[in-house]
């Protein structure tokens, strides 16, 4: 597992790494549920980002909201689909 903070460049890269490692942090049967892997998301961002760190990161990344969060987890899993079908 590769760590978010071991990730350098553009924050898109950092954003799916991050939805990789929680998708990854969850159980068999709660990877593919969208609001289990926000959670991670979530705890995983409380955990490495702190204080004013978090609010800087989370709006770099576009995922200052559960709303955008889960945005996001649904384009991942769009295009991680998409990808494998055209294989």
């Amino acid at each position: 597992m590769e760590k978010v903070d071991n990730v350098k460049g553009h924050s898109s890269r950092r954003k799916r790494v991050l939805i990789e490692q929680a998708i990854n942090a969850c159980s068999a049967e709660h990877m593919f549920n969208r609001y289990k892997v926000c959670e991670k998301i979530v705890e995983l961002m409380m955990d490495r980002y702190a204080g004013g760190n978090l609010e800087y990161h989370t709006k770099r990344m576009g995922m200052e909201s559960t709303a955008k969060i889960l945005t996001e987890i649904d384009n991942y899993f769009y295009r991680d689909f998409q990808g494998e079908r055209l294989k």
